[in-house]
């Protein structure tokens, strides 16, 4: 069965997650960080959107991980 069609409305807010595979580890230092939201930033003029919010979390603190 496919997936429904997304909403696209103009001027709509759109939650997107992503998470890393298998709970890798994406960023090990905090120049890693930097430079992903470095590139985001430049990225931004490209399309007609806005971030509004983002949290950047080690897997181990993510909605959802086991805990012991």
């Amino acid at each position: 069965m496919p997936r429904p069609k997304r909403a696209d409305e103009k001027d709509a807010s759109f939650h997107a997650l992503k998470r890393s595979n298998g709970r890798w580890t994406l960023f090990r230092k905090d120049a890693d960080c930097e430079v992903f939201e470095s590139i985001l930033s430049e990225g931004l003029p490209l399309f007609l959107c806005r971030i509004l919010a983002c949290q950047l979390m080690p897997p181990s603190l993510a909605p959802g991980a086991a805990t012991q």
